[in-house]
């Protein structure tokens, strides 16, 4: 009988494999579920009951974090870093600061493979390689392996930046067991994860339904500004045409969007807080015009080109902040200001109503089930989605402005 008992549930797990990475005997391996959501399994056979894995759990040690000792709304002031990033570029500033002295990145890339796509964390030590761990991905970014691999940078002596959502930096932290100097952590303010498994069938819905490959997908495209437009690239035949569309418009992002397809444990987070795990923390600066309206226009910062909020959670966080601080347009704000308009600061995502019923009929039916749920949800409202979608930012900002004091 199983001693070690990784989890009580599944909402007690949130799939970062540190406790794989951490097995001396590689007891441990990876299951599925059938909504494509992976849980560590202990191999009995292998197992001889040390207790390392539970002991090395971060989500069990739960919330440890820091409140921000300062907050900003930022941007790079490089237009093609800005290009490439989902809102200020601020992560791609970092990162290359690293790899220009000699030290390593470590995040969330998306590779497109013959059998579809695979998201995973990877390392990066030069310019070139940083490009593809810019921009989101809304999908489980796999980590196994990457903890062992992220000790052996450290001991080495380089510097390491680690990006991730707040329970990877938690599992990274947990598994090191000790703090190193040479160690900067980035957490994201995240709001959930669909499983990868997910993703991949919407891809495959997708190409049926347009007669494409989708040789590529940018969850967060700004060529209309910042927002949640994604980009897709698709090849038919000889022929490949870009298209970009309101994510509101996409089964998937739709979904994600409002929540019923996340991770069980994404639920109940108990890093969802304004208490933060990591160095600095990073996200969409929503609601700057709102709150800081003047001092927008005034610090060159451009809502069209993309603005991060940044939280500086410990002194190492402030250091190298002010190692960037050339490359990027900044001001102070407040942490009320920011997390007025992110709940993510405060409390998890909730669970909508129709989770369960999603999920059950994706494993029951595939993903064009889930794709006639949304289309039966947001009815007419697609064609207001598609009309915002044409409309100007600057129009846009002006009826919610207008919506606001009438509300």
């Amino acid at each position: 009988m199983e001693k070690n008992r990784l989890y009580e549930d599944s909402s007690k797990c949130c799939g970062c494999f540190a406790c794989k990475d951490a097995c001396p005997k590689d007891a441990i391996t990876i299951r599925a579920t059938e909504a494509g959501f992976l849980y560590p399994k202990i191999d009995t056979a292998k197992c001889v009951n040390c207790g390392l894995c539970i002991r090395i759990c971060g989500y069990k040690k739960g919330n440890d974090g820091n409140k921000p000792e300062e907050v900003f709304a930022a941007a790079s002031k490089s237009n093609a870093i800005l290009s490439a990033a989902a809102s200020g570029g601020i992560f791609s500033v970092m990162a290359r600061e690293f790899v220009n002295n000699g030290g390593v990145v470590c995040g969330s890339a998306m590779f497109r493979t013959e059998t579809g796509f695979i998201v995973r964390h990877s390392f990066a030590d030069n310019e070139n390689e940083l490009k593809k761990l810019a921009g989101s991905k809304y999908v489980k970014s796999a980590t196994d392996g990457v903890f062992r691999e992220a000790e052996e940078i450290l001991r080495s002596g380089k510097s390491l930046l680690f990006s991730g959502t707040p329970c990877q930096v938690a599992a990274l932290k947990s598994f090191l067991r000790k703090d190193y100097d040479n160690l900067t952590t980035v957490d994201l303010i995240c709001h959930g994860v669909p499983s990868l498994q997910l993703f991949n069938d919407y891809i495959l819905f997708y190409e049926k339904k347009h007669s494409c490959t989708v040789m590529d997908l940018i969850f967060r495209d700004k060529s209309r500004g910042q927002g949640m437009n994604c980009r897709i690239t698709e090849k038919s035949g000889e022929k490949t045409r870009v298209k970009v569309m309101d994510g509101r418009l996409s089964s998937y992002f739709g979904m994600f969007l409002k929540g019923s397809v996340y991770r069980e444990n994404c639920y109940s987070c108990p890093y969802a807080s304004e208490k933060r795990g990591a160095d600095i923390t990073l996200g969409d600066y929503w609601g700057i015009y709102q709150e800081h309206a003047g001092e927008v226009t005034k610090a060159g910062l451009d809502n069209r080109k993309g603005i991060s909020c940044v939280l500086i959670n410990t002194g190492k966080g402030a250091d190298l902040w002010q190692r960037v601080s050339e490359d990027i347009l900044c001001f102070h704000s407040k942490l009320e200001k920011v997390a007025a308009h992110n709940d993510r600061l405060s409390t998890p995502s909730s669970k909508p109503a129709d989770r369960e019923h999603v999920m059950k009929s994706y494993i029951l039916n595939g993903y064009e089930s889930v794709d006639e749920i949304y289309s039966k949800e947001i009815q007419i409202k697609k064609y207001r989605y598609i009309l915002e979608f044409h409309m100007p930012k600057t129009v846009k900002r002006t009826l919610k402005r207008i919506l606001s004091t009438q509300a």
